[in-house]
C-alpha cells in the first residue's frame, strides 16, 4: 500500500515540475486523471470582502 501511494505521489510531483505555464497537466495513466497545476486564488474569509469585489 505504501509503495502504491509513493508511486502516485511521484507521478504528481513529476507532473507539477513539468507543467510549465500550462493550467492542466497531461492525463496521468496511473491516476486516470489530469491535474490542475496553477495555484488557486486565495479564498475570501469575510462576506464584506466578497461584496466589495462584486461592486468593483
Amino acid at each position: 500500500m505504501i509503495d502504491n501511494l509513493d508511486a502516485k505521489m511521484g507521478m504528481v510531483q513529476r507532473a507539477l515540475r513539468q507543467s510549465g505555464d500550462e493550467e492542466f497537466s497531461e492525463r496521468l495513466p496511473g491516476l486516470s486523471t489530469i491535474l490542475l497545476t496553477r495555484k488557486l486564488p486565495s479564498a475570501s474569509t469575510s462576506d464584506s470582502d466578497e461584496l466589495k469585489l462584486e461592486g468593483q
